[in-house]
């Protein structure tokens, strides 16, 4: 019985040190998941103001650009059936937000 007490309490021990190794690994992989997005929203709201996109000339901050980019957006001329957009839930949005920022109707990637 005194055997499997103390191999309980060393699992337990074990298990207290794996846990933060844990946290602090899926941290890291939402920031990174995080920084991907934002880059690829600075990307896309690039790529769809060089096909022409009016949708994107009319936004006034960086939350606009990304409202549009979830929902898509059309180049002009002969990007006119192109359509421009991320894929992205609410949460993951408003992650990638706080890597974004917005000046003179361009959208673009930095760390904050």
């Amino acid at each position: 019985m005194t055997e499997i007490l103390i191999t309980v309490a060393v699992i337990g021990v074990m298990v207290l040190g794996v846990v933060p190794a844990i946290s602090s690994v899926f941290g890291q992989s939402r920031e990174a998941e995080a920084r991907s997005n934002a880059r690829h929203l600075a990307n896309t709201a690039n790529l769809a103001l060089s096909a022409g996109s009016e949708s994107l000339l009319s936004a006034a901050s960086k939350e606009d650009v990304v409202t549009l980019l979830r929902t898509g957006v059309y180049g002009d001329g002969d990007f006119a059936s192109t359509r421009f957009q991320v894929s992205l839930d609410s949460e993951a949005a408003a992650a990638a937000l706080g890597r974004l920022t917005f000046a003179n109707g361009l959208l673009r990637y930095g760390e904050p």
